[in-house]
């Protein structure tokens, strides 16, 4: 017992260590380009800033698909447990995403789960999608910066440190609004080392989701020998 349990606590070091690598790359990546980059506020840098629509939705997939808080997760948008809405054409055409937006998580319960954001790209079953009211929606201007670049930043410990100083809290919720979203400040070199930055960054983000689940299944597989163990003594196999 004293083995596995040696197992465990190897296994969840390791998994706390893979989590705090890729904002550490982050950092270091940002507090580099500062040296050389001009800064810039995403109000400078956004066509518009926006909020979801309020009316009710459904599960029963008639209307257009609308993305909630749970869409938008671990820095990426993910199409699971969709619901929908009816919408007129002018209402949904204010709330449509296109490829590049960001989505932001604007109120939330949990402290850590408020300003994390995801870039939107269409799925190949999902043409047209809109968001719902607790999200956010940052159009950015694409000769100024590119959307990956800016969640990166945003992802980063300076970046997460600026949303920390604009978040609120209220009835038990916290909240970031679209105004205090404008006001973060982000180095902003030109558009072509944005790019490079961000195939690098992507890579190694790659790689880390990627061990991140390797190490997940792992310890699904280890959770088992506790009780492997135990069921072995008692019959008096061991």
């Amino acid at each position: 017992m004293e083995r596995v349990e040696e197992i465990e606590r190897l296994r969840a070091k390791s998994i706390v260590e893979v989590a705090a690598a890729l904002p550490s790359l982050l950092n270091e990546t940002f507090n580099g380009l500062k040296t050389f980059s001009k800064p810039m506020t995403i109000d400078s840098a956004a066509l518009e800033t926006r909020y979801g629509t309020s009316q009710k939705c459904h599960v029963r997939g008639d209307g257009d698909p609308i993305l909630r808080i749970p869409n938008v997760a671990g820095g990426f948008v993910n199409f699971n447990d969709l619901k929908y809405c009816l919408l007129s054409d002018r209402e949904f055409k204010r709330v449509e995403l296109r490829d590049g937006d960001l989505l932001f998580v604007r109120t939330n319960g949990s402290r850590d789960l408020v300003g994390r954001c995801a870039v939107y790209r269409s799925d190949d079953k999902i043409k047209r999608c809109g968001f719902a009211s607790y999200l956010i929606r940052v159009r950015l201007n694409r000769q100024i910066v590119h959307s990956d670049y800016l969640k990166f930043f945003l992802s980063s410990t300076q970046g997460r440190d600026q949303i920390d100083e604009r978040r609120r809290t209220s009835a038990g919720q916290f909240n970031v609004n679209a105004e205090n979203l404008r006001s973060i400040s982000f180095p902003c070199p030109s558009t072509e080392v944005q790019l490079s930055v961000t195939e690098r960054l992507r890579e190694n983000e790659s790689r880390l989701v990627h061990l991140q689940e390797e190490l997940a299944k792992a310890q699904q597989v280890e959770s088992g020998f506790r009780q492997a163990i135990l069921r072995r003594a008692f019959a008096g196999e061991l």
